[in-house]
């Protein structure tokens, strides 16, 4: 009898892991209205893909907030492809002389907070129906611009990103926007004989957009303008606080460990450990080409017997133990407080980024400064301020458990568990986490 409650303990356990793969259909979410304080919830597989199926069906949800709750399970397992969010095209208009540049792409301008979680086994996919366009855009989102905003986000080990022209894990095309606190480990399949800006978070930065706080932990084989980070850079983009772990080839021209081709732009705050092979064309350590004007700033690479260097201004060549010290850390956080060293042992001692190790930092100083008390007896919160402000509880999972205007109020939380408390007082915002036991 104890046996059979086992097997059936099992199925059942089984059952449930499956319902959690995407099986390839997608379903409007039904929680959220799309405020920054009540985003609209991706709570699974078929939520993702309808925000796929929208914007490349022309809504840009500008304007508009989401936040993924839970791990994605994407179904690579069961052969299912999922098509990116968006539809990169732009191109220039051939049939007209004078006829300058067309975009008729469609983007994703909204908000998207991947709330730490990861999106796994995932094959996204998509090759351009007309090839000698060459205008690419393969990513999770084909593209952003503008005011568009991808944050906090992880792109899993057991995923492929499969595309020609501007391929990267988070994004393909940048015109505008910004990728913050990213990370990939995903497989990019870069195909065709030639193709242009493949990179491990974003694949072509073209219109000034902003990546910071991004890591590439995966190997990168590309054709032309191939970066841990970005492939190609243009329009003042600004690669900041990122980090390369994986090997960066080429079978073309321009590798670099961030960044194959910064033709205009800004990179500073980075370091690669990743190799680039030396005999490549153009290949160099951090930056793999430069055109004039372009700034590098604090950027640094692991001296690698045999391996492409960096003559670039601004890069500087680091034995792997003066990586693994604080003084190091330091030296990248350049007066700021963005880099922390690997106390856990994720990146093999090399320096990692604050929000990998805690993803939620608490601000109680700060709390604290505003005069405002967050605490907690038993199942109760309090609350206490001396304005009136806004409290927005959120559970770990990212669900908003109570979102009003507090004044010295106690809120019960009937579950136990780990939340997410953040005030809104005086055009400032703090975040606190508390735990009910």
């Amino acid at each position: 009898m104890k046996k059979l409650y086992l097997l059936l303990l099992s199925a059942i356990m089984g059952t449930a892991a499956n319902a959690q793969t995407w099986d390839g259909t997608t379903a409007a979410w039904t929680q959220g209205d799309g405020s920054s304080s009540n985003p609209y919830l991706i709570e699974n597989g078929q939520h993702l893909a309808y925000l796929s199926e929208t914007v490349r069906n022309g809504e840009t949800y500008e304007g508009k907030y989401f936040k993924l709750t839970t791990d994605l399970d994407m179904g690579i397992n069961d052969e299912q492809k999922f098509t990116p969010i968006g539809f990169f095209d732009e191109y220039i208009d051939s049939e007209n002389q004078g006829g300058g540049m067309i975009d008729d792409s469609k983007y994703f301008l909204g908000v998207f907070d991947g709330n730490y979680k990861t999106i796994d086994n995932i094959h996204v996919y998509y090759v351009d129906p007309n090839p000698e366009n060459g205008i690419g855009g393969t990513g999770l989102f084909a593209c952003i611009s503008q005011n568009a905003e991808i944050k906090n986000l992880n792109i899993g080990e057991n995923s492929i990103i499969e595309g020609a022209d501007a391929t990267g894990a988070i994004v393909g095309a940048m015109n505008g926007g910004k990728v913050i606190n990213c990370s990939n480990n995903a497989v990019l399949t870069i195909m065709g004989t030639g193709p242009t800006g493949a990179g491990g978070i974003v694949g072509t930065n073209n219109g000034g957009g902003t990546i910071s706080g991004c890591s590439n932990n995966t190997n990168i084989n590309g054709h032309n303008s191939v970066g841990g980070i970005v492939g190609y850079v243009d329009k003042s983009g600004i690669i900041e606080n990122c980090y390369n772990t994986g090997m960066i080839t080429v079978g073309g021209f321009f590798a670099g460990g961030i960044c194959g081709y910064l033709t205009s732009g800004t990179a500073k705050n980075c370091y690669t450990t990743g190799n680039v092979p030396s005999d490549g064309i153009f290949n160099q350590a951090v930056i793999g080409t430069t055109d004039t004007g372009v700034s590098i700033e604090n950027c640094y690479y692991l001296n690698i017997p045999n391996a492409a260097t960096d003559e670039n201004p601004g890069v500087t060549a680091k034995e792997e133990a003066d990586m693994k010290t604080e003084s190091f850390v330091t030296d990248l956080n350049n007066g700021q407080n963005v880099w922390t060293i690997d106390s856990k042992n994720m990146n093999q001692g090399f320096p990692v980024l604050s929000w990998q190790v805690d993803p939620t930092p608490v601000s109680t100083e700060s709390i604290q400064e505003a005069n405002i008390n967050v605490y907690t007896i038993g199942h109760n919160l309090y609350i206490q301020s001396e304005t009136s402000c806004q409290a927005i509880i959120s559970d770990i999972s990212g669900k908003i458990i109570v979102n009003e205007n507090i004044d010295n109020k106690t809120i019960t939380l009937d579950n136990k568990g780990l939340y997410i408390v953040t005030i809104l007082s005086n055009g400032q915002k703090y975040n606190h986490k508390v735990i009910i036991k």
